[in-house]
């Protein structure tokens, strides 16, 4: 029986069935983003290591630094092109054809990755995060049209479709890096991220009727028209990324600059409102943003800092008469998530 409430004119409900008291629709997009977070925690869990061994060795000591630069700048890009792709799938190409383009270019991006000249792999990078800005915040997006405003099912829905992001973020580092990578080389576990991500753009069009009109394109649009457009414009795109995945000191001023007007446009607003309380909003919204900064550089580290420190200071067990390889800690995160959600919850 539907938890959905009456009286919401707005609201359009996905086609008809539920599985375990959810739409269908939900378990595609639980599909495709297990399948989307396992091609970036996969490349995630080699990305630092395999830059520093493949295009800085010979820099010795400083090798991991300028590896952690170009891992830093391709995650700050990975956040801000979300923005972007929100936009191009609002109003141009909806979500659903947002997030299969993101998916092709994400795809393709990863198997750049497996060159081994600095100049494609970063190619490989900026293409990457142009398609993760299509993708990633569109299919969040889409599972919460698949409920009516007040639904009690909701808050449920996004935790089950939470548990799908971790659930693939576990199994990526010890398929692309433990196993793969570890043993036939990073480049491989580029190309096992790659196939990851096509199997879950294959997940969302075989279920693709179980979503229906949630996420179409918007009315009045001519679909190849804008769908030349926005791919037009995702190639224009990387060509920015790329400098400045190229240049990380150029951005991570930039992204300084951003951020100081950014603070500053918000002081001038609730000045300009001439509202004490409104002026103390801002205040607290831009100290909640600063909390997040934080938590999220930590959060990143684990790509990085971590990585390397396991790589070359932790003693790893053999099991099974093999020593297991440092990007298996890649998957703690994702595997306490798994466990201890449910009993906070």
């Amino acid at each position: 029986m539907s938890a959905t409430p009456v009286g919401t004119p707005d609201f359009r409900p996905p086609p008809a069935g539920e599985m375990l008291g959810h739409p269908n629709a939900l378990w595609n997009l639980f599909a495709t983003e297990f399948w989307e977070r396992f091609m970036y925690y996969g490349m995630r869990a080699i990305l630092a290591v395999h830059v520093a061994a493949a295009f800085f060795s010979q820099m010795g000591e400083q090798a991991a630094a300028e590896a952690s630069k170009t891992y830093g700048g391709f995650t700050a890009m990975v956040y801000m092109t979300g923005i972007i792709g929100g936009y191009v799938a609002d109003r141009m190409l909806g979500y659903q054809r947002s997030i299969m383009l993101g998916g092709v270019l994400m795809a393709i991006g990863m198997f750049l990755l497996m060159a081994n000249d600095l100049t494609t792999f970063l190619l490989g990078l900026a293409v990457t995060v142009v398609g993760n800005g299509l993708f990633k915040p569109n299919i969040s997006t889409m599972v919460g049209k698949l409920y009516a405003p007040g639904d009690a099912r909701r808050d449920s829905g996004f935790t089950i479709f939470y548990m799908g992001i971790n659930a693939g973020a576990f199994l990526a580092p010890i398929v692309c890096g433990t196993w793969i990578g570890a043993v036939h080389g990073y480049r491989w576990g580029f190309l096992a991220a790659g196939l990851g991500m096509i199997l879950g753009l294959v997940a969302f069009q075989v279920f693709k009727h179980w979503l229906g009109h949630v996420g179409t394109a918007p009315e009045g649009r001519d679909p190849k028209k804008m769908l030349i457009q926005v791919v037009v414009g995702a190639a224009l795109l990387v060509v920015p990324v790329y400098f400045l995945l190229s240049q990380s000191d150029i951005l991570g001023v930039l992204l300084i600059v951003m951020m100081l007007a950014l603070c500053a446009y918000f002081i001038w607003s609730g000045i300009q409102s001439g509202s004490k309380e409104q002026l103390h909003r801002y205040i607290a919204m831009l100290i909640l943003f600063l909390a997040n900064i934080l938590f999220w550089a930590l959060f990143e580290q684990a790509g990085s800092s971590l990585n390397f420190l396991a790589r070359d200071f932790v003693n790893m067990p053999t099991v099974f008469g093999n020593e297991l390889h440092f990007t298996i800690f890649q998957s703690v995160n994702a595997i306490f998530i798994i466990l201890l959600a449910p009993v906070f919850a």
